[in-house]
């Protein structure tokens, strides 16, 4: 207990007091002389200082190597159509559904022409890639990742229609290809990020001189953009801290007012960054985890840290203004500031972390998991590691140290309590009253808190319906399954993918889908007729009735390439090609050569001239659809180049239908032996290779697949023998965007749910966990409703110009809706919790009425600064490269904005005068007696409530709003 002594009387008889000898006993045993710290809670302290000190080192070993263990690649989610169908490649095909192509793109300016194949003079662009292939051929990369590689000018010299489509039409641009069959992760030190990293090092040293002139080399490919999302994200997240740290420092400055306070949370920032990426190391090594996850943790720890040392530092400032000894001090922000706001909160952000794991997504659970991790020792920091050396060290930060009066002054708010100056206690006398008075009168938040109390009704209907627009929106927010939106724009390899596709490359030759097909029946194979007649039905309807077939007038079949596909690549122009170049002995047909004397008396005759090869000259059904007994042994072709039968009883079906042109079926049997490899040895299953017309990864990607799995289902209703899959390409993140879709509101269910059991708990009261509730969704669906806005309209299109571009109408990225939820629920009632802890705190003294204004007049400023803090630390991602984080910003931002300038400071305000007493109902105990105008001389910075130590003010006293 504190005791007093009877310092004087006023005219109306008040009783004035002041402390005199204080024996402050809340824990163990009574302390005499205020300020001094037991024995056994210095070496606690102590203590908990060497631990954090000793996990320095870890911090030094692990936490860096956190981003180079993050990736875009996941596996597929368990049990989803996506895993199916790569269990079903993996067992008949594992190389090729583990492949992956790197593309190097080759672009002429200047109005200079990619040169021609020759094998004399030689371009620079052919020597270039000559070399480039000598290279890599050198190294042990080609075997240890399986290697192989295409370019124009290698193919020219053998299939020039073959090479014709790995250079653009106007010649201006020109791809080789490197096909890995190795798998492998794109982690740092892994040996695709070891080739990827030679390979741009070769481009550099290979277009040093004339060439750099007049070309341009460069990579892309999905492997290359998983490694750059990664190694980009690092880069935009270490030039966004060091814009938003500063800023988020100074604010919190201008209110601390003590360079020495301001020590504490440079302290604490640094432990809680290294723990948390220390913590989350070991996790990512056995999950994976997005290369945005870091720096997801990153803002969220700074936002979370520094407001939470505003919420203690401000009451540790406060206590010590109004004389309150150190251990005292202490053991007050302790027990009402950090246990109760500090833990509340930051567990509540935590839970609401964690509560990803409700969504089976592997990205989503390890970035839940390292975020909730991560900011429960932001909460085990504050609570421990600050009161510890404040506890060591408290005669240090308890000195004047204010900052320059330049900076103090023009950062000083009317609204802020008129003292704040530290020292050894308060002068107990009118002129403090009079002095609190007027600051009370001219605080911005108390005069609000005023407007509020006139009309609470009318408060709360305005605020209901005044971003209307916005939440209304929510359910109309669509998820984008781009894989760009988490590649920074500014990548070498999204640039590269981008000017790949503007120079006419085929958007899907280079990030393929499977479209897979398997028998359930030992009767049913498809290298027999009637499972080749199956699996033609099949191949044909993914042909004709989806988005593949652009309607242009062209052969569908040419996107959908598999053991049924004649899709025709090759013009009759080089027809030549086709076959290799002519011998003195005729044609060498690629299929089962054969002779007059095998009853093909029409077969081709060697000619530069193809035109006069019109298929009239020569019986087609006897030259290439019957086998010969015998072939011409100069041939040199075994069995395994010989196409079935049964497919060539297919094409010569559609040729005698008039389907295919005679020219059509040489392309058509070209194409089919290496198709005939997309075909199970057994029969029981095959694949087709889907070159979409479109960009693989865009919105048109996601209806197509829509459409497909609607097609698929149809499929396996009418052939229930079969199982159809489509894999490759975006399939996962297609998977993964249908979970969302399916457990984002039941996962905001249960977070509304567990948040009102929580705060039931803590408030003891039936009405406020259920105006949290109203809250949390208010502040979610209109700051997703916001996203609405940016992302998938033009309205915002002047800050972000590529929303009109690479992005338009995508929506958000299908990642970022459970993350935004996680964050937004918890600082739904982050402030709340803050705003009304200490209205409780005053209303053990005041009426409700009293203690809601002094509320407002104790917390709203600092309530502002912390969301200014916060909206500083998320906002910026706002500037980043980085799609995803752009729109996780905004929603983010939208949130705290919301949630700080109207629901913490004004709606529930206005909520509690609305409701009165039965805000508190059932458990709250009888408010006070006393009004807004009384002043407490311990407590004058609204603090503390000791009724007894109450500062009378003589009755002569104008007290503002009464007619005294």
């Amino acid at each position: 207990m504190t005791s007093y002594e009877t310092i004087g009387e006023g005219e109306s008889g008040c009783v004035r007091k002041a402390p005199c000898c204080r024996t402050f006993e809340p824990f163990g045993g009574p302390v005499e002389k205020a300020g001094s710290i037991p024995a056994f809670y210095r070496k606690l302290s102590i203590g908990i200082i060497c631990f954090w000190l000793c996990l320095s080192p870890i911090m030094a070993i692990f936490a860096p190597q956190l981003q180079g263990e993050t990736s875009l690649e996941f596996d597929a989610p368990s049990g989803h159509q996506s895993d199916r169908a790569q269990t079903a490649m993996n067992e008949h095909w594992a190389a090729t559904e583990a492949s992956s192509i790197i593309v190097m793109v080759i672009t002429a300016h200047n109005g200079v022409l990619i040169g021609p194949y020759s094998s004399t003079t030689k371009g620079p662009v052919q020597v270039f890639i000559e070399d480039m292939t000598h290279r890599v051929n050198a190294t042990s990369y080609v075997d240890e990742l399986t290697m192989s590689f295409a370019d124009y000018y290698s193919l020219s010299a053998v299939h020039s229609s073959l090479a014709g489509q790995l250079i653009s039409e106007k010649r201006t641009a020109t791809v080789m290809t490197f096909t890995l069959l190795t798998p492998g992760s794109t982690s740092d030190g892994s040996p695709y990020v070891s080739f990827v990293d030679y390979l741009r090092d070769t481009i550099d040293d290979l277009s040093e001189g004339n060439f750099s002139q007049n070309y341009d080399a460069a990579i892309t490919g999905q492997k290359v953009l998983q490694i750059d999302a990664r190694k980009g994200t690092i880069k935009d997240a270490s030039k966004a801290d060091m814009i938003v740290i500063p800023i988020a420092f100074a604010i919190l400055a201008c209110f601390l007012k003590s360079w020495r306070l301001m020590l504490l949370p440079l302290i604490t920032i640094g432990v809680c960054i290294g723990t948390g990426f220390a913590a989350a190391y070991p996790i990512a090594c056995a999950m994976k985890v997005q290369s945005t996850t870091p720096q997801l943790m990153m803002s969220a720890t700074l936002a979370l840290n520094i407001d939470y040392n505003l919420f203690l530092l401000m009451r540790f400032r406060e206590n010590h203004d109004l004389g309150f000894g150190l251990f005292e001090n202490l053991h007050l922000m302790i027990t009402h500031t950090a246990l109760e706001t500090v833990l509340g909160s930051g567990s509540l952000v935590s839970l609401a972390f964690f509560a990803m794991a409700i969504i089976p997504c592997e990205a989503l659970v390890s970035t839940g998991i390292c975020c909730g991790i991560t900011i429960a020792i932001v909460v085990a920091v504050n609570i421990t590691l600050t009161p510890s050396i404040l506890a060591i060290f408290g005669t240090f930060f308890a000195v004047p140290a204010e900052l320059p009066k330049c900076i103090s002054a023009r950062f000083a708010k009317a609204e802020e309590p008129a003292t704040l100056q530290l020292g050894e206690g308060i002068q107990d006398d009118e002129a403090t009253g009079m002095k609190e008075q007027k600051a009370q009168s001219k605080s911005f938040w108390f005069r609000v808190g005023k407007q509020i109390q006139r009309a609470p009704a009318v408060v709360v209907v305005v605020i209901v319906f005044l971003f209307a627009f916005l939440y209304i929106r929510f359910p109309d927010l669509e998820t984008s399954l781009d894989p760009f939106t988490f590649v920074p724009r500014n990548a070498d390899s999204a640039k590269t993918w981008r000017t790949m596709a503007a120079n006419g490359f085929p958007p899907g030759a280079f990030q393929q889908y499977y479209y897979v097909i398997t028998s359930n029946s030992d009767d049913l194979r498809f290298n027999e007729t009637e499972g080749f007649a199956v699996m033609l039905n099949l191949s044909s309807e993914v042909a004709y009735n989806t988005m593949i077939n652009d309607n242009t007038g062209g052969f569908p079949y040419r996107y959908v390439v598999g053991p049924t596909s004649v899709p025709v690549y090759f013009s009759p122009d080089n027809l030549t090609e086709i076959f290799g170049k002519p011998t003195a002995e005729g044609w060498l047909p690629p299929f089962g050569c054969c002779t007059e004397d095998d009853g093909c008396a029409a077969c081709p005759v060697a000619t530069d001239d193809v035109t006069v090869w019109t298929g009239d000259e020569y019986d087609f059904e006897t030259c290439w659809f019957e086998m010969p007994a015998s072939r011409d042994p100069s041939c040199k072709l075994d069995d395994s180049t010989v196409l079935p039968a049964i497919m060539q009883q297919a094409i010569l079906l559609q040729y005698s239908q008039g389907t295919l042109s005679p020219l059509m079926v040489v392309a058509a049997q070209v194409v089919a032996l290496y198709s005939y490899k997309q075909l199970a040895v057994d029969g029981s299953a095959a694949y087709f290779r889907v070159l979409t017309p479109f960009e693989p990864t865009g919105k048109p990607a996601s209806t197509w697949m829509d459409e497909m799995a609607d097609l698929m289902d149809s499929q396996v209703e009418r052939f229930p023998q079969v199982s159809v899959y489509l894999a490759g390409g975006n399939t996962i993140p297609y998977d993964f965007g249908k979970i969302v879709d399916a457990h984002m509101y039941i996962m905001l269910a249960i977070l509304v749910c567990v948040v009102f059991v929580i705060v039931a708990l803590l408030f003891r009261s039936v009405a406020i966990p259920i105006i949290m509730a109203f809250t949390i969704v208010y502040s979610t669906g209109s700051a997703f409703g916001m996203a609405y806005y940016f992302f998938q309209t033009t309205a915002f299109s002047w800050i972000y110009p590529y929303l009109d571009n690479d992005f338009k109408d995508e929506g958000v990225a299908w990642s970022v809706p459970p993350m935004a939820i996680s964050i937004t629920v918890a600082l739904a009632i982050d402030y709340d919790i803050f705003m009304l802890t200490r209205i409780a705190e005053l209303r053990k003294t005041y009426t409700n009425e009293a203690a809601i204004l002094k509320g407002l007049y104790c917390v709203g400023s600092t309530i502002c600064g912390a969301g200014v803090i916060m909206s500083v630390a998320f906002g910026g991602l706002l500037f980043s490269h980085v799609v995803s984080l752009n729109q996780f910003s905004v929603i983010l931002v939208t949130s705290v904005l919301l949630d700080t300038f109207l629901l913490s400071t004004i709606f529930v305000p206005a909520c509690a005068f609305l409701l009165g007493d039965k805000f508190w109902w059932p458990m709250a105990g009888k408010a006070g007696v006393e009004d807004e105008w009384h002043f407490e001389s311990n407590a004058r910075h609204c603090g503390t409530p000791l009724a007894e130590d109450r500062l009378a003010l003589n009755a002569d006293t104008p007290v503002y709003g009464t007619g005294n």
